[in-house]
């Protein structure tokens, strides 16, 4: 309901109405909205409840650039196993490219799966729940970034991009290429184009 923007950022979370809609009970609900608050989506203010959070350019700039640092990182260390897993990441790449045609969640959800491919060729698994974390809390700013066709074309190019570099062995390259991934989401979000 956040993602879709059925709750818009800064709406208040109607507990009673929102475990009535789910069919569960407000307890489990609560444990799910606390969860949220830590992923960044919600917050909560004593005696006046959830609020949804609002989309904010400094978290932002924040997540993006961590993300671009932590994906480079695994990207770096894990290259040759990225290189050797070419087949797998072009398919997930072409999912991709498909998806940003139709539904924008569909689009996140092949741009999310990608990264996590690149990313899960890093050994440490610490970095790895990081950068799952983190992708959560960008979700509600990727989804606005995919809607625009032209932006998600864009970043399946990148994909390709930073895939080739990495198995032809130019892995500075690819690290530059993927900041570049990040930092056009960023510098869209900077400019207002989500406000």
């Amino acid at each position: 309901m956040i993602l879709s923007a059925a709750l818009p950022p800064g709406a208040r979370v109607n507990e009673v109405a929102l475990a009535r809609e789910l069919g569960i009970s407000r307890t489990p609900l609560r444990e799910a909205l606390f969860g949220l608050e830590r992923e960044g989506l919600v917050v909560s203010h004593p005696r006046r409840g959830f609020f949804v959070s609002p989309l904010d350019v400094k978290d932002a700039r924040e997540v993006y650039l961590l993300l671009a640092a932590l994906e480079i990182f695994a990207l770096r260390t894990g290259a040759k196993a990225i290189a050797s897993d070419k087949v797998a990441l072009e398919r997930l790449n072409s999912a991709f490219r498909a998806a940003v045609a139709g539904d924008p969640t569909e689009a996140v959800e092949a741009d999310r799966a990608w990264h996590e491919r690149l990313v899960s060729h890093c050994s440490n698994e610490r970095l790895i729940l990081i950068v799952q974390q983190l992708r959560a809390a960008a979700l509600r700013f990727e989804l606005q970034f995919l809607s625009d066709r032209r932006s998600a074309v864009e970043s399946a190019r990148q994909h390709a991009a930073i895939l080739d570099a990495t198995v032809h062995g130019a892995v500075g390259k690819a690290a530059r290429l993927l900041e570049d991934n990040w930092m056009r989401g960023l510098r869209r979000v900077e400019s207002g184009v989500f406000s």
